[in-house]
C-alpha cells in the first residue's frame, strides 16, 4: 500500500468517525429513518474506499484521465448522501417533524442505484482505454507495400495474354490478410523479391512461386488468429 492510499484511508475512518459521532451524539429518536441515514452515509464513505483506487490505479496517462469521472461520480454521491443524512438524522430530533422510513429509503436507494449505474460505465470507458493502451499495434504497412507493388506491376504489363493473370495475381493481393506478424514476416520478404524478380525479368514461371508463397502465407495468418 502506498502513503498517499494509507492517507486516503486515514481520512475515511475519520470522516466515519466524525459522522458516527454527530450521529450518536446529538440526542435524536434513534428511529429507522436514523438508522437508515446513519446506514447510507457510511456504504457511501465505503464506496470511495473502492472507487479511488480503482479511478487512479490504472496504466497510462490516458487510463488515469478516464480515472476523473469515477471519482467525481463517487465524491458527489458522498456529499449529497452524507448531507441528506445529517439533516434527517437532525430533523428526527424535532418532535413536530416525522419522516416516514420508506421516503428516506427510497431517496437514498435512488441516489445510491444512479451512482452505481455511474460507476459501472465509467468504468467500461476507462477499462476500454486500458484495453487499447495494452494492445499491440496492428502491421499493415509491408502487406500494403506489396498490394501496392502487384497492383503497379499488372498496371504496366503490355502483354495481353499476360496482363490478365497479372492482374489476378495483384486481386489475390489485394483480398490477403493485411495484418502481418512475426510468423509472416520471412514470407513477405519472399514475396517482396519475387515482385521484383517478376517485374525485371517478366518469367511467368515466378507467378507460381509468388501464388504459392502468398497461399502459405494466408494459411499462416488464419491459423494465428
Amino acid at each position: 500500500m502506498t502513503r498517499n492510499r494509507a492517507r486516503f484511508y486515514i481520512v475515511l475512518l475519520i470522516l466515519l468517525i466524525l459522522v458516527s459521532v454527530i450521529a450518536f451524539v446529538i440526542p435524536v429518536e434513534k428511529s429507522l429513518a436514523f438508522w437508515l441515514s446513519y446506514a447510507f452515509a457510511v456504504i457511501a464513505i465505503a464506496i470511495q474506499a473502492y472507487s479511488y483506487p480503482k479511478a487512479f490505479g490504472g496504466h497510462g496517462a490516458r487510463s488515469k484521465l478516464y480515472g476523473f469521472p469515477i471519482a467525481r461520480i463517487t465524491t458527489v454521491y458522498l456529499i449529497i448522501q452524507l448531507a441528506l443524512s445529517l439533516v434527517v438524522i437532525l430533523l428526527t430530533g424535532i418532535k413536530q417533524i416525522v419522516i416516514p422510513p420508506w421516503i428516506a429509503l427510497i431517496v437514498y436507494a435512488v441516489l445510491l442505484g444512479l451512482t452505481l449505474i455511474g460507476l459501472i460505465t465509467a468504468e467500461g470507458v476507462r477499462e476500454e482505454v486500458e484495453r487499447q493502451e495494452t494492445a499491440k499495434p496492428v502491421k499493415t504497412e509491408t502487406m500494403r507495400q506489396l498490394q501496392s507493388k502487384a497492383a503497379s506491376i499488372a498496371a504496366a504489363c503490355q502483354d495481353p495474354k499476360l496482363k490478365k493473370e497479372v492482374e489476378d495475381l495483384a486481386e489475390e493481393f489485394r483480398y490477403s490478410d493485411p495484418v502481418s506478424s512475426e510468423a509472416t514476416e520471412k514470407l513477405e520478404m519472399k514475396l517482396d523479391i519475387l515482385l521484383d524478380e517478376f517485374k525485371r525479368s517478366g518469367d511467368t514461371v515466378l507467378i507460381k512461386e509468388i501464388r504459392t508463397a502468398l497461399a502459405e502465407r494466408n494459411q499462416i495468418c488464419k491459423q494465428t488468429k
